[in-house]
């Protein structure tokens, strides 16, 4: 059984890949905003960020670095 913040998201990205039908990389889109966000609920803690996201400080920075 799907969560309500599950089923959202799913809605969410279905809605954003129909906005962006064929421009950009996605995935490079969805990371930056995933990893933004994060970061925002964290206030700024890249490793209470790394910990939610399941990755580490490091692999979280590296990808700061490239734009997401």
């Amino acid at each position: 059984m799907q969560t309500n913040s599950e089923v959202a998201l799913k809605k969410a990205l279905r809605a954003y890949v129909q906005e962006h039908n064929g421009s950009g990389d996605l995935t490079r889109s969805i990371k930056q905003i995933t990893i933004n966000e994060t970061l925002v609920l964290t206030r700024g803690n890249q490793s209470a960020a790394a910990r939610q996201l399941g990755i580490n400080r490091g692999c979280l920075r590296t990808n700061m670095k490239i734009g997401g």
